[in-house]
């Protein structure tokens, strides 16, 4: 069906352990999910190079009660613990190095929920603990506002200490 000498890669690979529709967890039918997909792939898929799983919790980052599922590795150990194991052996490189270091920007879209109080935009502080991956420093919580229990940062005011910038196109937010 596709050529067969290119490469393939699983672009977004979430697997849920906790629901808080009925308030589980799913922690063994998470374990059997992960594995059967990384022990698949090389035997049964070997064109596919990669997988990007997606680390996110999906409950406390759409609002409104949106997300009803968490499917983050990174903060249940047991989950931790499989997702490692599954990708541990030769199939799995455990790093990666760029041929050669670059510095470069692109856009990116993001589905990051970005609120606007007193015309100002916010964005939720565990969106740039978990997925931005930014160490929330005293530079930046003087900068922070709670808004119905939640810590949120002045876009405007976060970018500038950051060092990044963002422009908004209609209903598009880019940050780089």
């Amino acid at each position: 069906m596709y050529q067969d000498k290119k490469p393939m890669m699983i672009s977004g690979l979430a697997v849920s352990h906790y629901s808080n529709k009925d308030h589980s967890f799913y922690l063994d039918e998470a374990e059997e999910i992960i594995n059967k997909i990384y022990s698949k792939i090389p035997n049964h898929y070997p064109r596919i190079k990669g997988v990007n799983y997606i680390d996110f919790d999906n409950i406390r980052n759409y609002p409104s009660n949106v997300g009803n599922d968490n499917f983050r590795v990174s903060t249940e150990p047991k989950i931790s613990q499989i997702y490692s194991d599954a990708i541990k052996g030769n199939d799995y490189l455990d790093s990666v190095k760029e041929a050669k270091e670059r510095i470069s920007y692109q856009w990116i879209k993001m589905r990051t929920p970005i609120y606007i109080y007193n015309n100002d935009l916010y964005i939720l502080e565990d969106t740039l603990m978990y997925d931005w991956e930014i160490d929330v420093t005293r530079d930046i919580r003087e900068h922070e506002v709670i808004l119905g229990g939640e810590r949120y940062y002045n876009l405007d005011q976060l970018v500038s200490v950051l060092g990044y910038k963002y422009t908004i196109n209609k209903n598009i937010l880019r940050i780089y």
